[in-house]
């Protein structure tokens, strides 16, 4: 088991209505893609929706005090053009208490590289002295060349055909091809 405890500070510090934003204001570097893995999927809640998705933009109220969160509009923008984004919110989200006060924007394929973006996020929050609202405007960076976090070359021994399905990261490749293109020869026998 791994716990990481982050984004908390003493409450004198930070009240607990005072969001999280990520990617924090004006970082850099931030990765393309979202290749999945996490459990619950974020993307159950999203008929048709697929990985490798963009890299999430979230905003996250980890204080006692908040008890509710309402998102009224959410955007993610590249030099003014809107990019197709999933929203995550408590309003959508199967499972309630593992979303907890958080809303995720979740673009709908990896970000470009190099790329200045910019989040947007209103709405409102509940507390025991009633119901708040609030707007958040920001801008992160892309990392300047795109990572291959995982590529695979899987060779296959003839044919125009692919078997199975494409994965995310994943070359197919006609084996014959690839070894004669390094002065190989292939023998197959099964």
């Amino acid at each position: 088991v791994t716990t990481i405890d982050s984004g908390y500070l003493a409450s004198a510090e930070v009240p607990d209505r005072m969001p999280v934003l990520w990617p924090a204001r004006g970082l850099v570097g931030i990765p393309l893609a979202f290749e999945g893995g996490e459990i619950p999927d974020p993307l159950q809640n999203f008929p048709g929706a697929s990985y490798p998705a963009g890299y999430p933009v979230t905003i996250s109220f980890f204080g006692e005090r908040v008890q509710a969160l309402r998102i009224a509009s959410a955007a993610l923008t590249a030099g003014g053009t809107p990019v197709p984004a999933y929203l995550l919110t408590p309003q959508n989200e199967r499972n309630k208490a593992e979303l907890g006060m958080n809303a995720a924007l979740i673009p709908r394929s990896p970000l470009k590289a190099n790329q200045v973006y910019e989040a947007a996020f209103r709405g409102s929050y509940q507390d025991p002295a009633g119901w708040h609202s609030f707007s958040y405007t920001w801008s992160f960076s892309t990392a300047p060349v795109p990572a291959l976090s995982r590529a695979v070359f899987v060779p296959i021994a003839g044919g125009d055909k692919i078997p199975g399905r494409l994965a995310a990261g994943t070359a197919y490749v006609r084996a014959g091809s690839m070894l004669s293109a390094a002065g190989g020869t292939l023998t197959w026998s099964a």
